[in-house]
């Protein structure tokens, strides 16, 4: 309640009442001033009061008074989402509480984006607004802003020695030029098939066939492989190479350029090396989570080409015209186009200088492997299917082919069941076989920790660290947890091997039909409430991360390079992991899917915190998702 007042006139003879506009239902003006009640409809008003005293004497004046929303009460890990208020509007409200009391927010864009190399320039700006409310007075006291643009992050440091740091660094710089390769590859593979026509139809796959064991299994010596010209940006030869056998096993043969092999040769132990992880976890992760491959020549094998086409800062790669047949054929009828700069085989190409790293802690070749068997399957499918999933779900698809490899691996040698929740205490060094599971937990760190980012781009303006490898994984590894059964070993698999089937649609829709979402802002909510619940000991709820505790297993990147813990929140610097109930302001860019995240801690006293959003209308594509973790 409170009491109305008038300068002037005879006091003790007041009259007070409403003479236009309307009250707020639930609110009563008595006539001797006391404007009192509980409001039941939050909206703005106008009225106007008058006010006569025993003389005659008149006064009137018109007010706005605007009711909000009730402050939210949300018992621990439970989540709220709103649509942003604008700049007018009245936000939401959080209580003040006890002290002690601490939520976390993400404002989300929702935009799916338009992904074809994985970058994208629809980066708008959001700003968010928090006024303190102590004793029913907004508090001016500003205790922190955030800055308006991408922040600039330092490079990895784990906290495992400078050895492994200095690997590691080395293998998330090539990831970084790899990706970039790889974009422009699977740009030129859809203009590929374009060009080939309606008539362009891969190989068939002859797994059905009978095979005998044996010796007949056995791969040539020696034999030719053809390179593509333009960066195999089309069909064309460029050059036809002679490549010699190194090693094989029943699943994989590996040959190399037999130039290179004289002045720089593979060792036969670091080919053993990629040979047993292959055939100990390979086969298992493509077969269970992607159908498994393809084998058009009828050998049965995954050929492994080492050669100098895949140039320093690149790791490795799949080609697609791999797929096809060298020249026209005629089959049923119809006319198959030829590619002739094809091999006819499943068969990736690869870096020496990657594989030789080996020897330094830089295991990244053999889940690099598994990686690209994924594409050999995915890719294949894709050409069925006539269209190619966008890079963020390619490639995060295969790094989780690499993850679940690297966590078979990693359990074998005496590291978490895979299914159970890995955290930062079960990393006790970087080895081969959890090197796999190292690298998709720094490039989620560097997605998560840089401003703007993004789950199905990187936008520009990102750090350079951002990436959709991580963000693409990360998003997946949610998906897998809580729309499969993560917990019990292959318990996903079904959900990630129906996203693969070339009969799925690509992309968000595709995600969409399998899960049962009803929109793709329904999902980033679901996804952005298990992200800032994740580690925060607060109830996880139905479709929570159950594969990693991020908010430890990510701090062996963390703190100092990059600042900060999982999720990031904007608002909290140096060594804090929180931010108190304080007026500030918060402006930043945010990519499409992307997030800013904010960590917010009461100590009990005033009345609470009033959060403001601006980032478009009621109907704009952005979300605020709220959650209590404390």
């Amino acid at each position: 309640s409170t009491t109305m007042e008038v300068a002037g006139g005879d006091q003790s003879t007041l009259n007070w009442s409403v003479v236009g506009g309307v009250l707020p239902p639930g609110l009563t003006l008595q006539p001797g001033g006391e404007l009192s009640g509980t409001p039941t409809l939050a909206d703005s008003y106008q009225f106007e009061a008058e006010v006569q005293d025993g003389q005659g004497a008149t006064a009137s004046a018109w007010y706005d008074l605007r009711v909000c929303d009730a402050p939210v009460l949300l018992a621990l890990g439970e989540s709220r989402a709103f649509s942003p208020s604008g700049p007018n509007g009245c936000g939401f409200f959080l209580p003040a509480g006890v002290d002690g009391d601490r939520y976390r927010f993400g404002v989300v864009y929702t935009r799916s984006g338009v992904d074809t190399v994985g970058l994208s320039a629809d980066v708008p700006v959001v700003t968010v607004a928090l006024e303190r409310e102590s004793g029913g007075g907004v508090s001016s006291e500003l205790l922190f802003r955030a800055p308006a643009g991408g922040t600039e992050t330092p490079a990895l440091g784990p906290r495992i020695g400078p050895q492994a740091s200095a690997a590691l660094q080395e293998a998330m710089r090539l990831e970084a030029s790899n990706r970039a390769f790889q974009s422009r590859l699977r740009l030129a593979e859809r203009e590929l098939i374009r060009s080939l026509g309606p008539n362009a139809r891969p190989l068939p796959d002859t797994r059905s066939l009978t095979r005998v064991s044996g010796p007949v299994l056995a791969s040539l010596d020696k034999v030719s492989f053809t390179n593509a010209e333009e960066e195999f940006t089309s069909c064309t030869v460029e050059e036809t190479v002679r490549a010699i056998k190194v090693k094989e096993n029943d699943v994989m043969v590996i040959y190399q350029d037999s130039i290179q092999r004289v002045s720089d040769a593979l060792s036969d132990t670091h080919a053993q090396w990629m040979l047993d992880y292959y055939d100990a976890y390979g086969p298992q992760v493509i077969d269970a989570y992607f159908g498994g491959i393809t084998d058009i020549n009828d050998d049965g094998k995954v050929v492994v080409f080492v050669t100098p086409v895949v140039e320093e800062g690149t790791v490795a790669f799949v080609w697609s015209g791999d797929f096809f047949p060298k020249t026209e054929e005629t089959r049923g009828g119809d006319v198959w186009e030829g590619c002739p700069a094809s091999n006819e085989m499943e068969m990736m190409r690869f870096n020496l200088s990657v594989i030789k790293a080996m020897s330094e802690g830089n295991y990244q070749a053999l889940g690099t492997l598994v990686h690209e068997v994924k594409h050999v399957s995915s890719l294949y499918k894709s050409i069925i299917r006539r269209d190619y999933q966008p890079l963020w779900v390619e490639e995060g698809l295969a790094e989780f082919a690499k993850e679940v490899a690297s966590r078979m691996a990693w359990a074998a040698s005496g590291g978490p069941a895979v299914g159970a929740m890995a955290k930062a205490s079960d990393v006790t060094g970087f080895t081969r076989d959890n090197y796999g599971v190292i690298l998709v937990i720094a490039g989620t760190t560097r997605y998560l920790s840089s401003q703007p980012n993004a789950v199905v781009v990187t936008p520009l303006g990102a750090n350079e660290g951002h990436s959709v490898y991580g963000s693409g994984w990360h998003f997946h590894r949610w998906l897998g947890d809580a729309y499969g059964d993560a917990a019990t070993p292959f318990g996903d698999a079904a959900v990630i091997r129906t996203l693969n089937d070339s009969l799925t649609a690509t992309g968000v829709q595709g995600i969409l039909d399998v899960t049962g979402a009803g929109s793709w802002a329904d999902l980033l909510e679901e996804y952005l409430t298990a992200v800032m619940l994740n580690g925060a000991g607060a109830p996880q709820g139905p479709l929570a991360f159950t594969s990693y505790d991020f908010s430890s297993i990510t701090g062996i990147f963390s703190n100092p390079n990059p600042p900060g813990d999982y999720p990031w929140p904007v608002n909290v610097f140096g060594e804090a992991t929180t931010a108190p109930f304080a007026s500030a302001s918060s402006t930043g860019p945010i990519g499409p899917s992307g997030v800013r995240f904010f960590d917010l801690t009461s100590n009990g006293t005033g009345l609470g915190l009033e959060v403001n959003v601006t980032a478009g209308g009621a109907l704009s594509p952005f979300r605020i998702v709220l959650v209590r973790i404390e």
